[in-house]
C-alpha cells in the first residue's frame, strides 16, 4: 500500500503544470472586479463557475470548427 502512495505521488511530481499565466491573469482581473461590484463572495464564487463553463464550451465548439 505505502508503495502505491510513493509512486502516486512521485508520478504527481513529475507531471508539468501547462498553465497559460496571461489567461491566468485575466480570470484574476475579471475575479477583483466581479468582487469589487457585487461586494458578495458567493455571487462572485458563482458568476466565476458560470464564466469557467461557458470558457469551456465556446473552447470546445472552437476545437470542433477549427479541425474540420
Amino acid at each position: 500500500m505505502n508503495l502505491f502512495i510513493l509512486t502516486t505521488l512521485r508520478n504527481f511530481a513529475i507531471m508539468k503544470l501547462n498553465i497559460n499565466w496571461k489567461r491566468f491573469l485575466v480570470f484574476f482581473i475579471v475575479i477583483g472586479g466581479i468582487y469589487m461590484l457585487t461586494k458578495s463572495f458567493w455571487m462572485t464564487l458563482g458568476i466565476v463557475l458560470l464564466l469557467f463553463v461557458i470558457d469551456h464550451f465556446l473552447k470546445a465548439y472552437d476545437e470542433r470548427h477549427t479541425n474540420n
